[in-house]
């Protein structure tokens, strides 16, 4: 079942917030400590992919990977263009193979989890309320683990 608005059109231009998470969340990106991520060399690999999806029909504003998922803030810049679904996409595939093709996993283990939860930003202070939840996540994390609260 989708969580698509059904009267959007995702190539639209517009910012979006999107969270992809690993399979079965397991921690393959790394750890936190003392609120700061601590990357894996796949942690690594999912930050670097980033940079390599940037200007292609839009741009990451901001991001931020943690042991088990992904957050960005994605600003799609050109009308018509790629879908938020391509970006996704092409995300994960750049992660999986870069991942692959290091000897980090296997052909046979899955690195993410289908799909991908995202949130359409309708305005300036959603915007930033969105960018703020992204660069104090770690801490959030350390916070919430150090409480006995689940992952952010």
């Amino acid at each position: 079942m989708t969580m698509r608005l059904r009267t959007w059109d995702y190539r639209s231009p517009g910012f979006y917030f999107v969270t992809a998470c690993t399979a079965a969340r397991r921690p393959l990106f790394g750890e936190v400590a003392l609120g700061r991520m601590h990357m894996t060399p796949v942690g690594a690999i999912a930050r670097d992919a980033l940079s390599r999806l940037d200007g292609r029909d839009g741009r990451i504003e901001c991001a931020v990977v943690m042991p088990d998922h992904v957050h960005l803030l994605l600003a799609i810049t050109k009308a018509r263009g790629r879908s938020l679904s391509l970006f996704v996409r092409d995300y994960k595939a750049l992660v999986t193979h870069g991942c692959r093709a290091a000897g980090l996993v296997g052909v046979d283990v899955a690195v993410w989890q289908r799909g991908f939860h995202d949130r359409v930003i309708r305005n300036d202070q959603e915007l930033d309320a969105l960018r703020r939840y992204i660069e104090t996540n770690p801490l959030r994390w350390s916070l919430a683990r150090a409480s006995g609260g689940a992952s952010t």
